[in-house]
């Protein structure tokens, strides 16, 4: 069991390299500030493993609170943007750190893999991501690596094809995720009786356009739901893309005229234990 060291008894910024053991999930979280939920994130105090791509340091990072309208600057309560003006998007969000002087700090990047750093600070290491939509971060919780919408955000409301189709959810961009959400869907004319299914999955494979026959309520990570009965519902989390989409098709025989409904609860950073 590798040994890390512990804030209480570490003193601010102090760094140890490291050589033989990996990332684990961050100890630093993320949260909406209270003071200005629209525009601020509080990082939480805490031991992170960063890297500039070659070398691994553990260091310690102290609580500060970052604004995303603002460019960067060091320090709490003071602009947290690296490059650009704000915008309705992802935003990842990064420790970093400087091994010259021990000092850490925290970045707002789009970039998924690679934040414009501020002269000095060379490793870094992301610890979430945020969405700002309509002039606002969207409000979450997390525990641990899932992030929780305060909200749930309809994304899909449409009849689904019967030729696999992608649709955006509200996950970050950039990084492929374990959505959190609800299929939701009740058949408004039933013609027949012969079996309809919505598949929903990973656009990374084919979603069976024949799931009655494929048993496919698992296949390759997707989920389908049975719409003979109405209304039909059915949850799950499922792998996005690094665009936030989700694929759907409309498989079987059936006939039935469908009005589907994804609800998005929230996401799994499936990438922050391993440093991503």
């Amino acid at each position: 069991m590798p040994f890390y060291p512990s804030p209480s008894t570490s003193g601010s910024g102090e760094a140890v390299a490291i050589t033989d053991y990996g990332f684990s999930l961050p100890e630093v979280t993320i949260a909406n500030n209270v003071t200005d939920i629209n525009n601020d994130i509080d990082f939480s105090a805490g031991r992170l493993i960063v890297t500039n791509g070659t070398t691994r340091l553990s260091a310690l990072f102290t609580a500060k609170t970052k604004r995303l309208d603002a460019a960067w600057v060091a320090g709490n309560n003071v602009g947290g943007l690296d490059t650009g003006n704000i915008a309705n998007t992802t935003y990842h969000c990064y420790a970093i750190f400087n091994p010259a002087t021990s000092a850490n700090d925290f970045i707002f990047s789009i970039s998924a893999t690679a934040p414009t750093l501020p002269s000095g600070y060379t490793h870094y290491r992301r610890v979430g991501s945020i969405i700002r939509n309509g002039g606002f971060l969207v409000p979450f919780i997390q525990r641990s690596d899932t992030f929780l919408f305060v909200t749930s955000r309809l994304d899909v409301d449409t009849t689904i094809a019967t030729t696999q189709t992608n649709y955006t959810v509200s996950v970050p961009l950039g990084i492929s995720v374990r959505v959190i959400g609800n299929l939701d869907a009740g058949y408004t004319v039933a013609a027949s009786n012969n079996e309809l299914y919505i598949a929903v999955g990973s656009p990374a494979v084919t979603l069976p356009s024949n799931a009655f026959n494929n048993s496919a309520y698992n296949y390759w990570g997707s989920t389908a739901i049975d719409f003979r009965q109405s209304p039909s519902k059915a949850s799950g989390h499922w792998i996005t893309n690094t665009s936030a989409q989700l694929a759907f098709i409309k498989a079987g025989p059936g006939v039935y005229s469908l009005n589907t409904k994804f609800y998005t609860h929230g996401w799994e950073d499936i990438n922050l234990a391993v440093g991503k």
